[in-house]
């Protein structure tokens, strides 16, 4: 179950994902990638194992923040996590997630749109 309004997906009853500004930024500073980069390949299957766990923990860590810049879980410990909960499950409710945070409003044109009705003017 998903709370897309808040951009925030359920893994199982103990675990969410919510890709927030600071969760964003950790996971670019992780992979060396810009947020971009990172989308591109995640949509089109070009992040390995690592990468993907890192996803996976950067969607994490609104649970386990500290408050001091340092988190109370590791990729190891999400690693665990995905096994446990099986990966494709996992990658599907990452995907959401990743979606819920960049909202798209049925009234508000998407880059694409944008992008037209620029070249038309």
């Amino acid at each position: 179950m998903a709370n897309k309004a808040k951009g925030i997906v359920k893994l199982n009853g103990d675990y969410s994902l919510r890709y927030t500004t600071n969760a964003l930024v950790e996971l670019e500073d992780a992979l060396g990638l810009t947020l971009p980069e990172i989308l591109v390949r995640f949509e089109r299957g070009g992040l390995g194992f690592k990468a993907i766990r890192t996803v996976v923990w950067a969607g994490l860590l609104h649970q386990f923040d500290n408050g001091d810049g340092t988190y109370d879980i590791t990729q190891k410990e999400v690693g665990d996590l995905i096994d446990e909960l099986g990966f494709e499950a996992v990658i599907e409710k990452a995907a959401t997630a990743l979606e819920s945070a960049f909202p798209q409003s049925e009234n508000k044109p998407n880059r694409e749109t944008r992008r037209q009705g620029i070249e038309k003017n």
